[in-house]
């Protein structure tokens, strides 16, 4: 497992990435660069690498990490700098965005070897990270003034385009499914977004999935979907589970800070480890002991399960259901 720690006020702007084993006996330092502050890390397929997003003064960069001990590499820099690796566990798909010297652009990285970049002949639009359904990358461009969702060879080439709206949009595929879920946020600093919409890759008709306003969603195994809505003047979270055309309540939640950053940048961040394996959905939530982890119950909406101290949690990659995760 990975995790990052900031060290406190009397060592500002200095960050690192522990890998530890999941019985915590052995772990060591795989990123610590000077006034770099890591804000998100993302597994390869293979296990054996890790991207990490950094803040740094003025900007954002783009490491990858080895647990072999190699030293770290600078991939990218930029404002927007939003990534997710392909499916090979040896590529990065980075999407940067313009700055003076350079427009934004999409491109396909080697940051292990010596293959030279694939430049996408598209640039990409939306504070968004590029996803990827079976043989397709999918991107979001802007054209004649609207938002559309592109899909694409993994190459950039043969593009067809799939939806259209206005404002920011979100982008993330829907387990085990050949689409995706697509909102839109009219307003110029984004959310809340819009109607939730289904989206087949194929080109076929969109269908919805979810009303709006909503601000997070996270798709389920085996269908239906989690949305969020924020509820301000309680400082909450109400989730809220739509599946075969009926919605049912999952909770009002007060989020930690470490979950309220994800939910505000879900669309934003590639994610290696699900917050849901298709019974609980797990969140990190201010209760009246402190922060602690819990979990949603998706089978039987109401039911919330504590399920330890922290602020933050996830599974594991492709994880089996719990037998009994909450007696």
């Amino acid at each position: 497992m990975a995790l990052i720690r900031v060290d406190g006020p009397e060592a500002p702007g200095r960050g690192r990435v522990e890998v530890h084993d999941i019985d915590g006996v052995q772990g060591r330092v795989v990123f610590a660069e000077p006034d770099a502050v890591p804000l998100h890390t993302e597994w390869s397929a293979t296990g054996e690498h890790l991207s990490v997003i950094c803040q740094m003064e003025d900007r954002l960069e783009l490491w990858v990490a080895s647990i072999d001990g190699a030293a770290p590499r600078l991939v990218e820099e930029g404002v927007p700098l939003f990534s997710r690796w392909l499916p090979d566990g040896q590529r990065l798909l980075v999407h940067v965005g313009a700055d003076d010297a350079q427009p934004g652009r999409l491109v396909v990285r080697d940051p292990l070897g010596t293959d030279e970049d694939v430049l996408f002949p598209q640039a990409s639009g939306s504070f968004c990270t590029p996803q990827f359904v079976g043989d397709r990358v999918l991107t979001v461009t802007n054209r004649d003034g609207a938002s559309v969702v592109l899909s694409t060879d993994m190459a950039g080439r043969h593009a067809q385009e799939l939806w259209r709206g206005r404002g920011l949009l979100t982008v993330v595929p829907l387990p085990g499914e050949p689409a995706v879920a697509v909102a839109a946020a009219h307003r110029a600093g984004g959310g809340p977004y819009g109607e939730l919409w289904r989206v087949p890759v194929d080109g076929a008709a969109a269908t919805p999935l979810a009303p709006g306003p909503l601000h997070a969603f996270v798709p389920l195994p085996g269908g239906g979907i989690a949305v969020a809505r924020l509820e301000p003047a309680r400082r909450a979270v109400d989730w809220t589970l739509h599946r075969d055309g009926e919605a049912h309540a999952l909770g009002r939640l007060r989020p930690t800070q470490d979950q309220h950053f994800h939910l505000h940048f879900f669309e934003q961040l590639g994610h290696s480890h699900p917050a849901t394996d298709g019974r609980l959905l797990i969140q990190g939530v201010l209760g009246p002991a402190g922060a602690e982890v819990v979990g949603l119950d998706l089978d039987e909406p109401g039911r919330i399960h504590s399920l330890g101290e922290g602020s933050y949690g996830v599974f594991s990659p492709e994880p089996a259901p719990l037998e009994d995760p909450c007696p």
